[in-house]
């Protein structure tokens, strides 16, 4: 073979591992991008009028019957009590325990809606349809109330806005009720534009 021959060959076969080694070369790859920056803890978020949503999801703590969302203020935030069986809604500057609530979500399970409290009467009550359900809505005002057994542990002082809603989640023949209180320190605005934002999960 002459030496040119041995050139052309060097030069063929060096092509081939290049072409060879383009193809099957591992790929350099780009991570993908995960978001890391997720807080599901409502804050107290001074935004006048501004509103954030609110998903029972937020609180991996709280009884699994509870599966609502919410449009709730954005100062406001949301807590579950060591039990899970309350879900109560509080602004943080004016404390966060229990009695400081400004909407607290109880449930009950019945045949049919029960009567919030233990002077409250059915034809103190309208009924409406919340998110495709039958709901219960009570408003009324009066003196000082007792409050019955089974109703919101919100102090007495609160309940004496008399603002409740019962919501019935179930169809089944012993029902599942969420029943939301309202306290004095809520305004008519923000109590109706919550119990309009409610949506059954």
């Amino acid at each position: 073979m002459k030496p040119w021959h041995y050139i052309v060959a060097g030069l063929i076969v060096g092509l081939v591992l290049g072409v060879g080694w383009g193809l099957v070369r591992p790929k350099s790859t780009i991570a993908p991008t995960i978001n890391t920056n997720v807080n599901r803890t409502l804050t107290n978020i001074s935004t006048t009028g501004a509103t954030i949503d609110f998903n029972t999801n937020d609180l991996p703590d709280r009884d699994p019957k509870f599966h609502f969302t919410a449009k709730i203020p954005a100062t406001w935030a949301a807590n579950n009590t060591s039990d899970g069986q309350t879900i109560y809604f509080f602004n943080p500057s004016h404390g966060s325990t229990l009695p400081d609530a400004t909407v607290l979500v109880t449930y009950y399970q019945a045949s049919t809606f029960s009567l919030p409290w233990s002077t409250a009467s059915s034809s103190q009550a309208i009924d409406k349809t919340i998110d495709g359900y039958p709901a219960r809505w009570y408003q009324w005002t009066t003196g000082t109330e007792k409050v019955s057994a089974g109703a919101s542990p919100m102090s007495q002082d609160s309940l004496q806005s008399h603002r409740a809603l019962d919501l019935q989640v179930t169809r089944s023949k012993q029902k599942l009720f969420y029943r939301f209180s309202a306290a004095t320190s809520v305004s008519d605005t923000n109590w109706k534009n919550f119990i309009d934002s409610l949506i059954v999960t």
